[in-house]
């Protein structure tokens, strides 16, 4: 059998009949730098160059089986030493061939989509960055993310929301000292600082907090250069001691309201505070919430007046 495929005919006979059928245009054997036993340059890759596994196993087959065909007997060397040897040549040439093949093989494209809000906080990435994530690999691509800057304005306006809404405690705990109703308790709290009780020291409290909070958003609203009308509305949300208490619940709740709602506006569009300020100016989203409290306070009473401090 083996002299037999040796001979030159018999040979060319079953090379053919092991060849892979139907490979398509662009396969290995129009590879110049394959023929020539070199690396497959990226730019030679093209879709056409694609091969079933079959077609692979039966290539990788042609090399083992070319080995052994092509080898030559050398003098006093048994056939079967010499099929040996011409079989290990063929396996050590194998690995090259695996590689080759792997560079042609069309890559796989990945596919990712945007991380949500909390995929973006269990990365332990700043609110408001943008990522897309490759659900079978992992892994993650940042997109955009905010700036020191603009991380630095969300911590002041999240620090003057904790202080208005601990105003908002000491107003509850006090017992809603505002209004003409609460002058009298008002008085006693002026007159209890100089003797340093605790009340005393809560009203003081809160009447700062509110002054603090008032100044920051004005400026803040100033600084963002947003229209007069702009300005007024927020103007208007202001709570102090001499609303009602109905009034000050309708403006404390608006105020929070704004201010949480820009605050979200720039954690999740990752834009600056001013540019939030805007924002909520442009889209009517401040003349929304002016309105609505408006209404609330509208058809709340007092005893029997209507208080329309708002309106």
């Amino acid at each position: 059998m083996e002299k037999t495929l040796l001979r030159p005919l018999f040979r060319k006979k079953y090379l053919d009949s092991i060849k892979p059928k139907k490979l398509k245009i662009g396969g290995l054997a129009n590879i110049k730098k394959f023929q020539e036993g070199g690396e497959v340059q990226e730019d030679s890759i093209n879709d056409n160059m694609i091969f079933s596994p079959e077609q692979e196993r039966a290539i990788m087959g042609m090399q083992l089986a070319s080995s052994l065909l092509g080898g030559v007997r050398k003098p006093g060397q048994s056939l079967f030493a010499g099929a040996v040897g011409d079989i290990a040549k063929g396996v050590t040439s194998l690995p090259a061939t695996a590689v080759q093949l792997a560079k042609i093989r069309p890559k796989k494209k990945k596919s990712f989509r945007t991380m949500t809000a909390e995929e973006v906080k269990a990365k332990g990435l700043p609110p408001g960055t943008v990522a897309q994530i490759e659900e079978s690999t992992g892994e993650f691509q940042i997109k955009s993310k905010p700036t020191e800057g603009q991380m630095k304005e969300l911590r002041e306006n999240k620090k003057v929301l904790g202080v208005l809404n601990s105003a908002d405690r000491l107003y509850n705990k006090l017992g809603k000292p505002v209004g003409p109703g609460s002058i009298p308790s008002r008085v006693a709290y002026t007159i209890g600082r100089l003797a340093g009780t605790q009340s005393a020291k809560d009203y003081a409290k809160m009447t700062a907090q509110l002054e603090q909070t008032k100044s920051f958003f004005l400026k803040a609203i100033s600084g963002a250069q947003v229209s007069e009308q702009e300005f007024k509305r927020v103007e208007s949300f202001m709570p102090t001691t001499g609303d009602t208490v109905v009034s000050f619940d309708a403006k404390m709740e608006a105020l929070k309201e704004y201010s949480n709602t820009a605050i979200a506006l720039a954690t999740d569009a990752g834009m600056d505070m001013e540019l939030a300020f805007q924002v909520m100016d442009a889209k009517g989203i401040t003349e929304n919430i002016s309105n609505k409290y408006k209404q609330a306070v509208t058809y709340k009473k007092e005893g029997d007046a209507i208080d329309i401090s708002m309106n």
